[in-house]
């Protein structure tokens, strides 16, 4: 049974952001928490504002990084995630990017205006076809009816048809764009895009009256940069192109991060070696639960009792149910686990053992009787000391003859339960003492005297009278005689 208890939990909803993105904000959701692999943990982010996309840090661990509510497929552990969303600014660095401010802002490597107008010529205006009947009256990018950079591409591959320095701020990240068309229906223009005479990457006219966009990311790496834009294919024939809407906008990165704990909590409870009988202390193991530092565990148990516990082991006693709860606790919630284990033990057998007789010097039998007075009936009996015992030594009756402590184990053979009695059998070895005393005294007058034998214990006695002549008198306690005799 697993129990997920929140204590409290205070999460704080912050951003950090870099780049000047007003109203875009990011949140990873609160700090999550599982106690078991089976559960489903889902982050909870939110993104809020203009941006261009968003995705977590790291991807690893998530089942899709680009989503805001994707799912934790990792092990247990702790991670952080960082849920990032990327926009632009909406100051547009460029100056005059629309051309709308016609001839400025801008540097190149051609010539400027006509006519003539050919090759390695260019020209802010609104359509192309006023500068070569050929070209056809292809309109710009922003609206359709306002100015646009048009140009008869350089023979001399990589010479610049624009550029401009920007002040930007080192380290940021910016996004650069344009769009180009292709004002004549042969050999597209093609482009390098520099940012302070490194590419950032390649670009080619679209088809005719066609525009196609050009996009590209860097980090600025000083205050002023220069950007520039260059015609590679040097094509004498052909080459003929339109430039509208350049832009470079700061990028913004906005991000929060949540913090994720899985832990796989187990609690397990074994008995290496079951008791036989109630009395029995056995050892309750839990080494298979989960173990470490922020772990706890606590014993408890219903009908049984618990004796002792070191950490996840514990000694038991007695029939009953024996419960281990395990906790994980990481300051804002516990985890916790329990196993339980029933234990059903045989009661304790019970029984008397008694003696019939007393040892004596005629080495009479004294009758030793085991009674059990629970159990399954079927027993096996061992008596003790073994050399004592004269007979019955694995039946409920055992024999002796000689005064001393005797036992008995008693084990049920259905439980295996035991039962153990000892008795001491006491002994009357005292020999006979008797007086023998006549009633009257031998004289001439009196002829014979009575004899009496009086005993001076409680024992049993048998009597000989030995006559003068020797002859045998048994079993009598008086006697008549005339003269004197002796007695044994």
């Amino acid at each position: 049974m697993l129990r997920f208890i929140f204590i409290l939990i205070f999460y704080l909803i912050y951003n950090i952001s870099f780049g000047q993105c007003i109203g875009l904000s990011v949140n990873a959701g609160p700090d999550l928490f599982k106690c078991k692999l089976s559960d489903v943990l889902q982050l909870q982010g939110d993104v809020q504002g203009n941006y261009l996309n968003y995705y977590w840090e790291p991807a690893s661990g998530l089942s899709n990084p680009n989503v805001l509510d994707p799912i934790v497929i990792a092990g247990p552990g702790k991670y952080r995630f960082k849920l990032v969303a990327e926009g632009l600014s909406t100051t547009n660095l460029i100056t005059n990017g629309d051309f709308e401010g016609g001839y400025s802002g801008f540097s190149h490597q051609y010539i400027y205006g006509g006519p003539p107008f050919g090759p390695d010529h260019l020209v802010v205006d609104m359509m192309p076809n006023a500068y070569n009947s050929s070209w056809s009256p292809c309109g710009d990018h922003t609206s359709g009816s306002g100015n646009q950079l048009i140009a008869d591409g350089s023979t001399s591959a990589g010479d610049a048809v624009w550029c401009q320095i920007v002040s930007v701020t080192p380290g940021n990240m910016y996004q650069f764009s344009f769009f180009a068309q292709s004002v004549f229906p042969v050999a597209p223009g093609q482009f390098s895009i520099e940012v302070d005479g490194t590419s950032i990457g390649n670009a080619i006219a679209g088809p005719l009256c066609g525009w196609s966009s050009f996009e590209a990311c860097f980090t600025a790496k000083s205050a002023n940069i220069e950007i520039c834009i260059r015609e590679t294919s040097g094509v004498g024939y052909g080459n003929d192109f339109g430039i509208d809407d350049i832009t470079l906008f700061e990028k913004c990165r906005v991000e929060d991060e949540v913090e994720v704990e899985i832990v796989d909590l187990k609690a397990a409870l074994d008995v290496v070696q079951l008791p036989k009988c109630a009395s029995e202390e056995f050892t309750l193991d839990g080494s298979r639960s989960s173990s470490g530092p922020q772990i706890n565990y606590e014993w408890s148990s219903s009908g049984g009792t618990i004796t002792s516990i070191s950490g996840n082991k514990a000694k038991g006693r007695g029939q009953g149910t024996y419960i281990l709860k395990v906790t994980y606790t990481n300051g804002n919630v516990i985890c916790e686990e329990e196993a339980e284990i029933q234990i059903d033990v045989s009661d304790d057998l019970i029984g008397d053992l008694t003696s019939s007789g007393i040892a004596n010097c005629s080495h009479d039998t004294v009758y030793l009787a085991i009674y059990v007075l629970n159990g399954s009936g079927f027993y096996s009996y061992k008596w003790g000391p073994t050399k004592e015992i004269v007979g019955g030594q694995n039946t409920d009756t055992a024999k002796v003859i000689n005064a001393g402590r005797y036992s008995v184990t008693v084990t049920d053979l259905s439980s295996g339960c035991e039962f153990y009695k000892d008795i001491d059998v006491k002994s009357d070895t005292t020999l006979p003492h008797s007086v023998i005393q006549g009633d009257t005294l031998i004289n001439c007058k009196t002829k014979s005297v009575r004899l009496l034998s009086q005993q001076q214990d409680t024992s049993r006695y048998f009597y000989t009278w030995i006559l003068p002549d020797n002859s045998v008198v048994f079993d009598e306690t008086e006697l008549l005689s005339g003269q004197s005799a002796n007695s044994g």
